[in-house]
């Protein structure tokens, strides 16, 4: 269901009542004000898709998407105590195709794929998710181990505590993901975008993110033993208390990270480049140092006894595919 059209006053209407909103415009007048609207509406997955948007010349063509979260449904009483004036649209009326709306999405229930069915706790081992859009849903403590997400968006997707061992998360789309405390060993995140996403005390050990592209992640305490961030671009990224044990670094490139009291000792480094990194009190003991690069860090307290650079042949360099 969808519709487009022009009335006053429902984003006033719609804080009042109570809606969630989520905003992704800066601009807080581009909504505001008697002449901000609709512009178009539909169920997506469970929520209402909203599209506001304003005609003043100041702010002419700002798009604002807002989602309306349906799980307690828009009160169908309230579509019997008035009668709305649809041409014009106004906001009452605003609100009562709204509700409409939103009790379609109620009803509509989680989504389903290959006979997985998307909502918290879901358990799906093994299910085919690959290039789905999961973006926005919750899934917390989902079982999705062995799962296939190649290519898949989960842009703001919910997944704390989910189990994720062995999933398949080749060049998926991470941003904004909530993982904190989630089971993800053994998986394979080669090539995956991982952007401000939330992997506090995560479980990434023997994980695969090779060539993977980590900027402005919270990594605090999480297990990446072993795992292997061979060619990773680590940018921003919250390590600090990680446990990155005889994890593979080989050529990673590292700028702007804290790494305090992370723990990595037997790590490869092997071509390295750290810049600009937090390395206070880490424990690098035995790790492989070799023509590694790092310049414009804090080593304070840095426990590198019997850290090596070996003349042993340099790794190859891959070629992200």
């Amino acid at each position: 269901m969808r519709f487009s059209a022009w009335f006053h006053g429902l984003p006033r209407g719609m804080r009042a009542a109570g809606w969630p909103m989520r905003r992704t415009c800066v601009k807080r007048q581009a909504w505001q004000g008697s002449d901000a609207g609709i512009h178009s509406a539909s169920v997506q997955s469970g929520l209402v898709r909203a599209t506001l948007a304003r005609r003043k010349p100041h702010c002419s063509g700002t798009v604002i998407t807002h989602l309306f979260q349906s799980s307690t449904p828009f009160p169908i009483i309230a579509m019997q105590r008035f009668k709305a004036d649809f041409k014009p649209l106004t906001g009452r009326a605003g609100l009562v195709l709204l509700a409409i709306l939103t009790t379609q999405a109620a009803i509509a229930g989680p989504r389903t794929i290959n006979g997985c069915r998307l909502e918290p706790q879901t358990s799906c081992p093994g299910a085919n998710l690959a290039g789905a859009n999961l973006a926005g849903l919750n899934l917390r403590s989902a079982n999705l181990n062995g799962a296939n997400l190649r290519g898949a968006n989960l842009t703001g997707t919910n997944l704390p505590d989910a189990k994720l061992g062995g999933a398949i998360l080749v060049k998926s789309i991470l941003a904004n993901t909530n993982l904190g405390g989630a089971r993800l060993t053994g998986a394979n995140l080669q090539s995956a975008v991982i952007s401000g996403a939330q992997l506090k005390d995560a479980k990434l050990q023997n994980a695969n993110l090779k060539f993977a592209a980590i900027s402005g992640v919270n990594l605090h305490g999480a297990n990446l033993n072993a795992a292997i961030l061979k060619q990773a671009i680590i940018t921003g990224t919250k390590l600090d208390r990680a446990q990155m044990s005889a994890a593979n670094l080989q050529y990673a490139q590292i700028t702007g990270s804290s790494l305090y009291l992370a723990k990595a000792d037997n790590a490869d480094f092997y071509g390295a480049t750290i810049q600009g990194c937090v390395l206070d009190s880490a424990d690098f003991k035995y790790t492989d140092l070799t023509r590694v690069s790092i310049s414009s860090s804090s080593g304070k307290a840095l426990k590198l006894r019997g850290f090596r650079q070996g003349t042993a042949p340099p790794p190859p360099i891959e070629v992200n595919k």
